[in-house]
C-alpha cells in the first residue's frame, strides 16, 4: 500500500535533511594532532608512536582518502618534536 502510494507520487511527509558534524569544534586536523600531543605530554610524559610511513603508503595508493589521519599525524609528530626539544 505505502509503495504504491510512493510510485503515484503521493507523499505524506517533507523530506528535509540537516548535517550535524561529530567534531564539537572547528580544529583542523593537524591542530588536534597538536593538541592531542600537547596532552599526552602534560599528562603521561611520553609520546604515542604512529606508523607515519605505512599511513603515506596507504594514502597514496587510496587516492588520498586518508588526508585526515596524515595531516593529524603530522600535528602529532610535529608538536612532539617541538615539546622533546624544550
Amino acid at each position: 500500500m505505502t509503495k504504491q502510494k510512493y510510485n503515484k507520487g503521493l507523499y505524506s511527509n517533507n523530506y528535509s535533511y540537516t548535517y550535524k558534524s561529530n567534531v564539537p569544534n572547528e580544529l583542523s586536523d593537524f591542530n588536534m594532532g597538536q593538541r592531542n600531543a600537547y596532552y599526552d605530554y602534560k599528562n603521561k610524559k611520553h609520546f604515542k608512536l604512529y606508523p607515519k610511513l605505512l599511513i603515506n603508503f596507504l594514502n597514496l595508493i587510496s587516492n588520498h582518502r586518508l588526508n585526515e589521519i596524515k595531516e593529524y599525524i603530522d600535528g602529532y609528530n610535529y608538536e612532539s618534536k617541538r615539546l622533546k626539544s624544550k
